[in-house]
């Protein structure tokens, strides 16, 4: 098993035993978290700090090298992610 993988499989389990039975947050409204609409990122973003897995679903992003979504409270898309803090701080 290589390195990546064996990581892959600890941040699941991580990401479930953070989750405890609970259901995720972005289970509920998948398209939200792969959405190119910032007011849709944003929403993704917020429902991502009441999820107790976070963390663990953030690293998981990292060593699955995901380029796309919001995981872990982080929006994948560098165009995306620049405009929303943009907006933020126009606000």
């Amino acid at each position: 098993m290589t390195a990546r993988r064996q990581d892959t499989g600890s941040l699941l389990l991580a990401v479930a035993a953070a989750l405890d039975g609970r259901d995720r947050v972005c289970a509920s409204e998948p398209g939200l978290w792969f959405s190119d609409d910032l007011g849709e990122v944003a929403e993704a973003i917020d429902g991502c700090h009441a999820c107790p897995a976070m963390a663990a679903c953030g690293a998981l992003a990292d060593v699955a090298h995901e380029k796309y979504g919001v995981w872990g409270g982080q929006h994948r898309d560098g165009t995306v992610r620049r405009r929303l803090r943009l907006r933020q701080a126009a606000a």
